[in-house]
């Protein structure tokens, strides 16, 4: 027989190849820890968001019409729709439409040639909009506290 050499284990891990092999994998473990618990902080978070999402006005917002008028945040005035409205229209005049919207507040859409506006798959004029028209309006506010409408899609009648 052929004489074999033993090593003790302070000889094995002492060793430059066990040591490379030892760090390696503990920081390939280390890594695997690291991104699993950023996967799981993740998959928290998105489930709390999608969870309230569909709540958030009703968390964050009074609103006496639903008999809760204290809110998430009861010192909080409602949060009201800064770039569009979404109402029936109560007035019109000289390029600018007044919607009241359902949170009892009216907002001033100020019209101009760039406007589109929709009816369905048709395109109609200022001209064709009457006070009662619900409507949808989406823009950008302007330094006069109006919406500088850009797109205003009229709503079918739920009557």
């Amino acid at each position: 027989m052929k004489d074999i050499k033993h090593l003790t284990l302070s000889q094995i891990y002492g060793s430059r190849p066990v040591k490379f092999i030892l760090v390696g994998m503990l920081s390939i473990a280390a890594l695997v820890s690291a991104f699993a618990a950023g996967q799981s902080l993740g998959f928290h978070k998105a489930d709390f968001l999608c969870g309230t999402g569909g709540r958030y006005q009703q968390m964050f917002e009074r609103n006496e019409a639903r008999g809760n008028d204290q809110g998430f945040l009861p010192m909080m005035p409602p949060l009201p729709d800064s770039h569009g409205a979404v109402g029936e229209i109560v007035k019109i005049e000289d390029g600018v439409i007044t919607v009241a919207t359902p949170d009892n507040f009216e907002k001033a859409i100020r019209v101009n040639d760039d406007t589109l506006i929709r009816k369905f798959r048709d395109s109609i004029t200022v001209s064709d909009l009457v006070v009662g028209d619900r409507v949808v309006v989406i823009g950008s506010p302007n330094d006069s506290s109006e919406v500088e409408a850009r797109l205003i899609r009229v709503m079918p009648s739920i009557k």
